[in-house]
């Protein structure tokens, strides 16, 4: 085991201290009584022991209206983040102006994605997904899920390319509709 050992001397004009005691006087940033000498030769890695408080400390006091303000605090952002789960969660993409969207979005995929297809071919596309578009809105106003999903397959099918609009849209209602 090694030792730690100060090369340091004290200075010459002052007394050896005596051992347990400090040669500085104590400061406010100082504990006023010292446990170890700091020319004391102890194992390396052993701490100098310190004395614990034999008081307690005086418990602190918290004002109530700190405490209740606090409460209603957290109270009020719980309550907020749970009614902007809800708003969002029930926020559905299936508002009027949605079918819309998906149909011109599906309009430009036509055009882009399938620029090989005779337009005839793109226009009757575009036609039957309308029609399935429309009617799967109805059968959702009217509750008929199972036809909801009937013509969200039709939507699906029709395309049978993950990047189309419709397969998107279609992907995304199924897994809102409720099962039967």
């Amino acid at each position: 085991m090694a030792t730690r050992i100060s090369f340091e001397t004290p200075p010459s004009n002052t007394a050896q201290p005596t051992p347990g005691t400090s040669p500085l006087p104590p400061s406010p940033a100082q504990p006023a009584a010292r446990s170890s000498n700091l020319w004391e030769i102890r194992p390396f890695g052993v701490a100098a022991p310190t004395e614990t408080p034999t008081s307690s400390p005086v418990p602190t006091v918290v004002d109530p209206k700190k405490k209740t303000a606090k409460l209603v605090v957290v109270v009020v952002l719980t309550l907020i983040l749970a009614g902007l789960f809800l708003v969002s969660s029930n926020r559905s993409t299936n508002t009027p102006g949605s079918s819309s969207q998906v149909m011109n979005d599906y309009r430009l995929y036509l055009d882009q994605r399938t620029p090989h297809l005779p337009a005839q071919l793109k226009q009757s596309r575009y036609q039957a997904a309308e029609q399935h578009l429309r009617e799967f809105e109805r059968a959702q106003q009217a509750k008929e899920f199972k036809r909801a999903r009937t013509e969200l397959d039709e939507l699906l099918i029709l395309d049978r390319d993950t990047l189309s609009p419709m397969y998107r849209f279609s992907v995304t209602q199924l897994k809102k509709l409720p099962r039967d």
